[in-house]
């Protein structure tokens, strides 16, 4: 097993920082997927590529980013 790259590092604390307000916004997927992803990275799983992506559109969306 590997330690996690800086970038899935970032992923972490960015998960990490979502308030409670913020994740209202999600749907339910959407807070299971995050859910997932974070107990992934505690376990320093490595994420696939396809995982990165669809981690990085739902914390755009938490923000405001995007539609």
């Amino acid at each position: 097993m590997r330690s996690l790259k800086p970038f899935e590092l970032r992923l972490k604390q960015d998960i990490d920082a979502i308030t409670e307000a913020e994740r209202m916004k999600l749907n339910d997927w959407q807070r299971d997927f995050l859910q997932g992803i974070t107990e992934q990275l505690d376990a320093e799983t490595p994420l696939t590529p396809r995982q990165q992506m669809f981690t990085l559109e739902t914390l755009k969306r938490v923000k405001g980013q995007t539609r």
